[in-house]
């Protein structure tokens, strides 16, 4: 895994599933009242944010590649919990 910029505090696989046909999510922004459309790359992520400093770890994205294997784990459940239901 290379360096990821733009870390997510809310997995995009969660996001997908408010997706439209489009695949956009709407959002609504509390500070300007306004509601738009995006991609869910550009939601619920701060570019860095999980990026540990040098004298915590030599290793600053720990943090995100430890999340990032639990997210597609947790992904796989999730998906094969709902694949089993009958309603979705």
């Amino acid at each position: 895994m290379g360096q990821v910029k733009n870390q997510h505090y809310v997995p995009q696989s969660f996001l997908e599933r408010f997706m439209s046909a489009d695949e956009n999510v709407f959002v609504f922004d509390k500070a300007s009242r306004k509601v738009f459309a995006t991609g869910v790359r550009n939601l619920a992520s701060e570019q860095g944010f999980y990026n540990l400093p040098p004298d915590v770890s030599s290793d600053h994205q720990a943090v995100e590649k430890t999340f990032s294997q639990l997210e597609g784990d947790a992904k796989r459940v999730i998906d094969n919990l709902l694949s089993r239901r009958a309603f979705i």
